[in-house]
């Protein structure tokens, strides 16, 4: 059961980071225009 603990946070934290990644572009794009 913990590395499947391990696991959930892995993809939890991948989520995390992919969204702020969205953000982070989306920022980038409005501060350019």
């Amino acid at each position: 059961t913990g590395t499947n603990l391990l696991e959930e946070a892995e993809k939890y934290l991948a989520r995390c980071i992919e969204g702020l990644r969205q953000v982070a572009n989306v920022g980038h794009v409005y501060a350019n225009t």
